[in-house]
């Protein structure tokens, strides 16, 4: 023992604890990023939108997604988002890892900008095979790991190749 105190009781920051889709509903969140100012961008899979909750707000703010699952660019797939950064710009980069791709939204923006990927899971380097996670470095190269691929591939900010940088070109 050394005196650290855990509180026990939860607290909800986000969602009403009933799925939906109504501003103050999540429908099977998946993933979480949270800012300087601890505001949060949640991955709602079952509603096919990323959410943005200002810190201590009732309901969230749409701000990717359309609400309807597809392949479009204005579109995520079901369930697919495992991972999400949001730049300094505020730009979010989605993990849309059933549609084998990354893409970014600009803040405002009403699609996404293909940034990894090319929507077709495979081990060439124009393609993620289920990306599972992703990290932007400040000079905005991305870096995703490929579940299927067993490799991490570094994409720099103008390439729509990428390249290994840990693991070996693998195969689905």
């Amino acid at each position: 023992y050394n005196g650290t105190y855990w509180n026990v009781t939860g607290v909800t920051y986000a969602g009403t604890g009933t799925n939906g889709n109504a501003w103050n509903q999540l429908y099977a969140p998946s993933a979480l990023f949270i800012d300087s100012d601890d505001n949060m961008y949640i991955s709602d899979s079952g509603n096919f939108r990323i959410m943005y909750y200002l810190l201590n707000a009732a309901s969230g703010t749409l701000v990717a997604g359309t609400g309807v699952g597809g392949t479009a660019l204005n579109q995520l797939a079901v369930a697919g988002i495992r991972y999400l950064y949001v730049d300094v710009n505020q730009s979010i980069y989605i993990n849309d890892a059933y549609n084998n791709r990354i893409v970014r939204w600009a803040s405002g923006g009403s699609t996404g900008v293909l940034k990894a990927g090319t929507g077709t899971g495979g081990s060439a380097l124009t393609q993620v095979n289920y990306p599972y996670g992703i990290w932007v470095d400040s000079t905005s190269n991305i870096f995703v790991t490929e579940l299927s691929n067993h490799r991490v591939t570094k994409w720099a900010p103008s390439s729509s190749t990428g390249v290994v940088v840990a693991g070996v070109s693998g195969s689905s």
